[in-house]
């Protein structure tokens, strides 16, 4: 833990900087495979390469910690928590016009590298956010403070995409950053409950994928 703030303190100032100086760098489905994995290689470098360092380099702890922390809790609450809200997020998209399935018109190799780096842009913030960070901030505050503590700064490390996408409109911007802290919350709930960042990697991925890709768009 001594050298847990100093960590946040580079790797927000290196995934800033990136953003600012190399936007370009967040790919999105439609963009060509190049610009994609250069956003996976900087994703990678600096979401798990860095946590990595630091982990073993400075705090001497296993990373295979931060994947499975412990025996669940409520093992069955944690999967039920995980499905209903993607169900609910499926029905409010349903709701507000969208249809239950459409594919987008990608090739199948471009819809393939994009499901790809969604899940590998999910892996990566689950390992950090609700694995190291969640687990490291556990051992110092207790388990509903570093829940907390986790999900305010996933929505910290979202703002300058944000800021950058909407232009700085404070509604906007307030209405994301409410619905990303209940987000981070729940899956930091769904590690505690069943004692692994795989069940909430695979919520992050899927639902990424209904959104990201335009499955209901």
């Amino acid at each position: 833990m001594r050298f847990l703030w100093a960590f946040l303190g580079v790797f927000f100032v290196v995934w800033i900087a990136r953003i600012l100086l190399i936007p370009w760098t967040d790919a999105a489905a439609d963009q060509p495979s190049t610009v994609r994995l250069i956003a996976d290689l900087w994703r990678l470098a600096i979401w798990l390469l860095l946590p990595l360092v630091w982990l073993i380099r400075f705090e001497r702890v296993d990373p295979r910690v931060a994947i499975d922390q412990r025996p669940g809790v409520r093992p069955w609450l944690g999967l039920a928590l995980g499905l209903g809200y993607l169900g609910a997020a499926r029905l409010y998209d349903v709701a507000m016009g969208a249809p239950w399935i459409a594919i987008p018109a990608l090739p199948v190799p471009t819809l393939a590298a994009s499901m790809v780096g969604i899940a590998f842009a999910a892996l990566c913030e689950e390992f950090l956010f609700r694995g190291v960070l969640l687990k490291e901030l556990a051992r110092r505050y207790g388990f509903g403070r570093a829940n907390f503590l986790q999900a305010v700064l996933f929505v910290a490390i979202q703002w300058p995409a944000w800021i950058a996408l909407i232009e700085f409109d404070p509604a906007t911007l307030a209405l994301l950053s409410g619905l990303a802290l209940l987000y981070a919350l729940l899956l930091g709930a769904i590690v505690r409950q069943t004692g692994t960042i795989w069940v909430g990697f695979g919520v992050q991925t899927l639902g990424n994928v209904l959104q990201g890709l335009g499955f209901g768009a």
